[in-house]
């Protein structure tokens, strides 16, 4: 088992609080022996992570192990995959909104859906210059200090994009996806085909598919954070009832929602 295990977030600076949902860290220290697993669900909100400690390895439906970069970006993602770790790790990250990706580092989101990529893939030498700096720094306060100062540059240095899908996808996040889609996607100056167009550039996701799964994202955090049932939580998220609201659930995390939250803590998920 895990001896210890700790989990924060810090939040994003107001230059970058459009683009970035937040800052994270995950430790944990672990004897010889121990293991580690952590299930990474379904979820529109691509992640930037730098290992500083130890490794994490990821677990194919095969059964086979695949071995993970220092630092990489996981790409939004409509799957769950497991992780798994036989040693003490340390991990800085940022959950980024999807449009941060266009916007920081010009291509489009959709090239990272269900991707993960080592982060040479985005900068080069910059990169590189970018891990030494993260891998020399002392704490993550520090860590935190040279991530933001490295995004507020590649801000300084973007081009716009289009503001209207833009705020489609922010309106998209506060409704948690409680929207009708076809009114939604109606309502912008573009044409329909256009506007999904630019919105799966934008997010990697169709606004169907996109806003499926930032309800998803929010049923699994009343799962874990409220003392509610299913079939309450079915009826505040939008589901049309319990067996749609499951149905979802099993496909965007892999279990049942009774079953993922009896296995929560040696799945030793972290959600906010």
């Amino acid at each position: 088992m895990v001896k210890k295990m700790n989990y924060y977030t810090f939040p994003p600076p107001a230059k970058l609080a459009g683009y970035v949902k937040n800052f994270w860290v995950f430790e944990s220290d672990m004897t010889k022996g121990d293991l580690h697993t952590h299930l990474s669900t379904a979820s529109v909100y691509p992640k930037l992570t730098f290992l500083y400690k130890g490794k994490f390895n990821e677990l194919l439906p095969s059964r086979k192990i695949n071995s993970l970069f220092t630092m990489g970006v996981q790409g939004q993602t409509q799957r769950f995959t497991q992780l798994i770790a036989t040693e003490s790790t340390g991990v800085f990250g940022v959950y980024l909104f999807p449009h941060a990706i266009p916007r920081l580092f010009s291509i489009p989101a959709s090239a990272l859906s269900d991707q993960v990529m080592e982060w040479d893939y985005f900068l080069s030498d910059e990169s590189r210059r970018l891990e030494e700096k993260m891998l020399l720094a002392t704490n993550n306060r520090e860590r935190l200090k040279i991530m933001t100062g490295f995004l507020e540059g590649l801000l300084e240095n973007s081009i716009r994009y289009n503001d209207e899908v833009m705020n489609s996808i922010m309106l998209l996040n506060q409704k948690q996806g409680n929207l009708n889609i076809k009114e939604f996607t109606g309502q912008y100056a573009l044409s329909q085909r256009q506007f999904e167009r630019k919105f799966k550039e934008y997010t990697g996701f169709t606004p169907k598919k996109y806003a499926r799964i930032i309800r998803f994202e929010t049923a699994l955090c009343q799962s874990l954070h409220q003392e509610k049932s299913l079939t309450e939580i079915a009826y505040d998220c939008g589901y049309y009832d319990q067996s749609h609201f499951i149905h979802e659930f099993k496909e965007f995390s892999g279990y049942h929602p009774k079953a993922y939250l009896a296995n929560s803590e040696d799945l030793e998920i972290f959600k906010n």
